[in-house]
């Protein structure tokens, strides 16, 4: 949020207050007089809110200066290892004299400058070569008389990246000492191109190093929402470490270490 959209909030916060003191100022007043000094400070509160609500979104919307961004993956220059974006970007304006460039960085490297080419009308872009199992954070930049620059930005995953399931799980105890573990598994974005989809995901349990058993997981929505259960002497749990392993449709599978705390 800029200053001035801080400063108008401020205001329809010392607004609402004030009107809300106004409204109980009023226990002098006759039952009908009540009623319509009432009605009238509530529509006074509401056409105020509504008011301010307005100027920040005008002031805001002015200060939008990229109207528009795409991202859109080349499957047919992507593959598991690398991926194709190509990145668009549409500004309110832009002066002849001023051009304006992408930032780019692998999470944890130094920031790379790249001038964006014209596309059509105020769109500019750029074609970006991406590893689908790294991160990527953008900035973009005008240089001219006037310099001026987003705010950094993680490139989303679900355009490029391979999907990762995010997992959860609970546990019960029962009186015959066994611990009864439910998993849920997910991903909720959609998959960039067809041979990084999901096709099995399962988890490796493994004892002091050695191999115990697989908990296999039912696929209840097309590779993205995955379920599992698992039941086990809930003695010495801490000796126990489970990794997971996601198959994917190309034959790829990765796997994960230590994915669930059983010490609890």
């Amino acid at each position: 949020m800029t200053n001035t959209e801080k400063i108008l909030a401020g205001l329809l916060a010392v607004s609402i207050v004030m009107n809300v003191v106004n409204f109980f100022n009023i226990d002098e007043l006759s039952e009908e007089q009540f009623f319509y000094a009432n009605k009238n400070e509530v529509q006074n509160v509401q056409n105020e809110v509504s008011r301010l609500y307005g100027e920040i979104e005008k002031l805001a919307e002015q200060g939008k200066w990229i109207q528009d961004e795409i991202f859109q993956l080349d499957p047919k220059s992507s593959d598991w290892d690398k991926v194709t974006l190509e990145s668009q970007w549409t500004f309110k304006e832009l002066p002849s004299d001023h051009k304006p460039f992408l930032l780019l960085r692998e999470e944890g490297e130094d920031w790379i400058e790249k001038p964006l080419e014209h596309v059509a009308g105020l769109t500019y872009g750029s074609i970006l070569e991406l590893s689908p199992q790294s991160n990527y954070e953008y900035q973009i930049v005008i240089k001219g008389d006037l310099m001026k620059s987003s705010d950094a930005q993680w490139i989303p995953r679900k355009f490029y990246g391979i999907p990762e399931l995010e997992m959860k799980y609970g546990r019960e105890d029962s009186s015959e000492g066994k611990a009864f573990f439910q998993f849920e598994a997910f991903y909720g974005e959609g998959f960039p191109m067809e041979s990084m989809r999901i096709d099995n995901f399962y988890l490796e349990v493994l004892k002091n190093g050695e191999f115990v058993e697989k908990i296999p997981f039912t696929d209840e929505k097309e590779g993205q929402y995955w379920r599992g259960e698992w039941k086990v002497d809930n003695s010495n749990l801490e000796d126990y470490v489970i990794n997971s392993v996601t198959e994917y449709s190309n034959g790829k599978e990765v796997r994960k270490n230590n994915v669930v705390s059983l010490g609890w």
